[in-house]
Order: C-alpha cells, then sequence, then structure tokens
C-alpha cells in the first residue's frame, strides 16, 4: 500500500491498520528524497 500525501497515509493508517486486532501502536516515516543508488531500491 502507497501513500501520496500525507493525509493519504493517516488515512491508511486510522482505517486500514488501527483497526485489526492487535494492533496497538503504528509508527510511519515520509521520505522527501531519495538518492539513486543509496540503498535497496537503488
Amino acid at each position: 500500500m502507497c501513500a501520496q500525501t500525507a493525509d493519504a497515509l493517516r488515512d491508511i493508517v486510522l482505517d486500514h491498520l488501527a483497526v485489526l486486532p492487535g494492533v496497538v501502536h503504528a509508527e510511519t516515516s515520509l521520505i522527501y528524497e531519495r538518492v539513486r543508488g543509496s540503498g535497496p531500491l537503488g
């Protein structure tokens, strides 16, 4: 699942993840920039 905006990410967490049994905490990260060739997606 990929969110295009911070608001969409919040909606995914609240509507799809937080409602699952056993989920007591969710933490997200926003990536503002990625340098090509650095990391597994490079």
